[in-house]
């Protein structure tokens, strides 16, 4: 086995004091969850719950030993069965991220509001990127009614994706819809566990607050067996401390009492350790997602810290700030996702992300597939074998380099140690030939490149009478919102 590179920012006693300072806060200050059944569950399970204040503490023998039933090893399928993701150890992959709203326009280079064609088209593009490994469904369309948008965005995943999905819903009566969706998908409850395709998120709100929603999205996933990705968004300076490390301790307990929840509802329910602990530009008032102080603290937050606990680790490591598929878009996702893999995080998001994680661009989807692929290159380390050596190699061919190119050596091996990427995104020609082709920029040579994946796409076999049913579902979900679902959904 290669050695796989590997990068730590905190010592092992740095990782110690921050999670004995979360022990410490949740034993004291406690945790707010504005959810009645939430409090119940905890209180019954040895925290001292105030119902009142809504506030519970929870000791540290009760988070030790949560903490202790978690799965340390996730698998995901793809709708056809194959397994192909795994979140252990120090695998790494990669996945867009959640809910922007805008997107880069592809023809005026402007950001707008995202369409439900958007959506359809990110869908059917990213089933088609070999190093972005999950799905979601990313935007959130501005032409369906907001309140049946999260499950909308969860039917369409399924309805045009293979790859295991990245979910999560709006309310808590959309998730329970959309473990209906995924159910009649599987073949019923029990196919759903046995072969997991599907993990959810949940957002604890800082500082130290679930709301009903968070809550109650954590404990139906619990409940129901479904991976839940807990996720954090503690802003340095704004909603914690200005000092990484207090916006780290700040950061896990709020994990930690996901954590504890969770397990109180069902012991082994499997949890994701996510979050995406930001900086505050104090200039601007904004998240500064590019950050490099973000980046840091993904890398020992996320990965030190969660694999502290062995759990199955993730952050959003490729955001940036920037407003376009610019250089600075590049320069932040790209090394945002190289620190997240050289951590060993297992899942990164933000693939395709503009502006603070309020766009998108598909353009820059294909670009940092690419880029995806360069670094699973990387973390894949150097073989070094009699073969690899290649010291008899080398005295045959002495001082003659002649027949070097076509030898079997380089045929048997010149695939399995060289990246090739994409010629059409990552530039290897010369200036000369550049010019020659039309001095075509990456954006508009990434916009040709979407046009030829969305022709080859091919939708999952999913039979009539499924698709009939998920329509059902779906439909009578509108219903009991007042609503409608636009007749353009249903046109597959």
């Amino acid at each position: 086995m290669n050695l796989r590179p590997k990068l730590s920012l905190l010592r092992s006693e740095d990782v110690e004091r921050i999670i004995s300072s979360a022990y410490d806060l949740l034993a004291t200050t406690g945790v707010k969850i504005i959810h009645a059944e939430g409090l119940q569950i905890l209180s019954d399970h040895g925290a001292s719950v105030d119902f009142s204040t809504q506030v519970a503490t929870m000791p540290l023998d009760l988070v030790e030993k949560c903490l202790k039933t978690v799965p340390s090893s996730l698998e995901f399928y793809k709708f056809e069965g194959d397994e192909t993701v795994k979140l252990e150890g120090d695998t790494t992959n990669f996945v867009l991220d959640s809910a922007p709203i805008y997107l880069l326009d592809s023809e005026t280079k402007k950001i707008r509001s995202a369409k439900t064609k958007d959506m359809i088209e990110i869908i059917k593009l990213v089933d088609n990127l070999e190093h972005v490994s999950c799905m979601t469904a990313c935007v959130v369309p501005d032409d369906v009614p907001i309140s049946l948008c999260d499950v909308i965005r969860f039917h369409q995943t399924l309805i045009y994706s293979n790859k295991p999905v990245f979910g999560g819903a709006f309310s808590i009566d959309g998730l329970l819809a959309e473990i209906e969706l995924l159910s009649v998908l599987a073949g019923g409850k029990e196919e759903m566990k046995k072969r997991p395709r599907v993990f959810m998120a949940a957002n604890p709100s800082a500082p130290l607050m679930w709301t009903q929603t968070s809550a109650g999205n954590l404990i139906d996933c619990a409940k129901n067996d479904i991976p839940l990705m807990i996720i954090p968004i503690p802003l340095s300076g704004g909603t914690t401390p200005v000092t990484l490390a207090g916006t780290m301790v700040e950061h896990t307990a709020e994990c930690l009492s996901g954590i504890v929840l969770s397990q109180c509802t069902k012991t082994g329910a499997p949890i994701i350790y996510g979050g995406g602990a930001t900086a505050l530009d104090m200039q601007e008032g904004i998240n500064a997602e590019g950050a490099i102080e973000t980046k840091m603290m993904a890398v020992a937050n996320n990965a030190q810290i969660g694999k502290y606990f062995n759990l199955p680790t993730a952050a959003n490591c490729g955001r940036n700030d920037s407003e376009m598929f610019d250089a600075q878009a590049a320069t932040e996702s790209g090394f945002g996702m190289l620190l997240g893999a050289l951590a060993g995080i297992n899942m990164i998001r933000g693939v395709g992300m503009l502006d603070h994680g309020g766009a998108v661009s598909m353009e820059k989807m294909i670009y940092d597939n690419e880029v995806c692929g360069m670094i699973h290159r990387l973390i894949n380390g150097i073989t070094v074998t009699e073969e690899t050596l290649a010291v008899d190699f080398i005295k045959e061919n002495k001082f003659d380099a002649a027949g070097i190119l076509g030898s079997g050596l380089t045929l048997d091996w010149f695939r399995k140690e060289l990246f090739v990427p994409s010629k059409d995104i990552i530039g290897r020609t010369s200036y000369t030939k550049y010019v020659e082709n039309g001095s075509r920029e990456i954006f508009i040579r990434a916009r040709e490149k979407k046009g030829q994946i969305l022709n080859t796409y091919k939708a999952p076999a999913i039979d009539k009478h499924t698709l009939d049913e998920m329509k059902r579902i779906l439909s009578e979900y509108a219903n009991k919102k007042g609503e409608e679902i636009p007749e353009f959904i249903f046109n597959y």
